[in-house]
């Protein structure tokens, strides 16, 4: 496929939504607090995650993780709602945002999954990506005619570009050393517009900060939403574990 120009037939995918946190959100009410939750919408998908509501909380932390398997085109537009716990009569939405996702999808600058800023096999920080950094990189040189990558000891050559950097590693001095390419393939792709006949950025890694609207208080933010997005096509090889980002519980 064009980068960019999504094609005919339907695609499978899934997709990570991580809720990292609201704040500022409208009080719903008389005691000038919310009792906020997540739903989630995709489709005919409806995640409705109101048995973790945050009790007199305008700030949330949420830190939750949520999948959903989606087909595009058909189910394109992913609605983040926060609502309003109430033990009494209904809960009432506070606000929610709207994203694009397929326009994401078909993005030429790799938006489904941010690029982090190292290389990693585990930890908190491991890789998300179903595909390793080489691979991402073999991929684009081969979808715009840029070649390459050529990798040697200490450099990968893409185009006429040089990147040098580490390729060998040793764990400790009575291992033998392991020769990966990931973490300067990893460096390429953060400097992908600097490469002749690419010459645009790739999304890196990023929470994104999302303001909160509802229909009957038009232009009116009710808050904001850190969240971000990662998504996977189900003909590749599927991604590990999704990140725990749930809040860290005080020790005692």
């Amino acid at each position: 496929i064009l980068q960019g120009i999504p094609p005919n037939n339907s695609v499978k995918v899934l997709i990570r939504v991580y809720i990292v946190a609201a704040f500022n959100l409208s009080p719903a009410d008389p005691d000038g607090k919310s009792d906020p939750y997540i739903v989630l919408r995709l489709g005919n998908t409806e995640i409705k995650d109101r048995e973790n509501y945050i009790p007199k909380q305008l700030n949330p932390v949420f830190g939750r993780s949520f999948e959903i398997q989606a087909t595009f085109p058909k189910d394109s537009l992913l609605r983040v709602l926060i609502y309003d716990h109430d033990f009494v009569g209904t809960d009432d939405l506070i606000g929610e945002t709207k994203i694009d996702l397929e326009n994401r999808f078909y993005s030429r600058h790799r938006a489904t999954c941010g690029l982090q800023s190292q290389y990693e096999i585990e930890g908190y920080n491991a890789w998300r990506d179903a595909t390793k950094p080489s691979e991402i990189l073999t991929k684009l040189c081969k979808d715009y005619r840029i070649s390459g990558p050529f990798m040697r000891p200490g450099e990968i050559q893409v185009g006429t570009k040089v990147f040098k950097g580490q390729t060998v590693f040793t764990e400790d001095e009575n291992e033998e050393p392991v020769e990966s390419y990931e973490h300067l393939s990893l460096k390429v792709l953060r400097a992908w517009e600097e490469i002749p006949g690419a010459g645009y950025k790739l999304v890196p890694e990023h929470i994104e900060t999302r303001p909160l609207y509802h229909k009957d208080k038009p232009g009116m933010e009710q808050g904001r939403v850190q969240m971000w997005v990662d998504m996977f096509p189900k003909d590749m090889p599927l991604p590990g574990p999704p990140v725990d980002i749930s809040p860290r519980k005080p020790k005692g």
